[in-house]
């Protein structure tokens, strides 16, 4: 029995690490592989409804003098 074949290349996951280490701003996060693109993209519409809804709450928690 074959075992399931993972989607991406391991060495070329490590060049684009090693490329992404290398920008002037190297990003807090990289997101590699179609799946894990397309995954977050969909899920940031409701991540940024519900910022907006407890914005103002949040912000309410900073320390005043």
């Amino acid at each position: 029995m074959r075992g399931r074949q993972q989607s991406g290349d391991p060495a070329k996951a490590a060049a684009a690490l090693l490329t992404a280490l290398a920008l002037p701003e190297p990003p807090l996060r990289l997101v590699l592989g179609a799946d894990a693109v397309a995954g977050i993209r969909g899920k940031l519409p409701a991540v940024g409804a519900d910022l907006d809804r407890t914005a103002e709450l949040s912000l309410s928690t900073a320390v005043t003098d």
